[in-house]
């Protein structure tokens, strides 16, 4: 994950693309992809997160929510603390 500061969809992707080129110049052995950008997120730990993330990184007008490892996505975890997570 790369904190860029910016509101600006394209800008963020235009950021994103000049740090993977770098680092895959860089380490030949490497080689890093943009798999998506956040709208905004939540990190609670390692791993453990909740956000709002855009459909593609071509189209900056659809975005959907991405919880990962909390507890809400736990499938033990009774209905009524998944509902008060989310």
């Amino acid at each position: 994950m790369v904190f860029t500061n910016s509101k600006v969809f394209k800008e963020a992707i235009e950021i994103g693309q000049k740090i993977k080129e770098t680092i895959n110049k860089m380490y030949w052995t490497l080689e890093i992809e943009l798999d998506g950008v956040f709208k905004s997120l939540l990190l609670l730990k390692k791993k453990k997160y909740a956000a709002v993330m855009y459909n593609s990184t071509s189209n900056d007008k659809e975005y959907h929510t991405e919880i990962k490892g909390l507890d809400l996505v736990w499938w033990d975890w009774c209905p009524l603390s998944k509902s008060l997570g989310t």
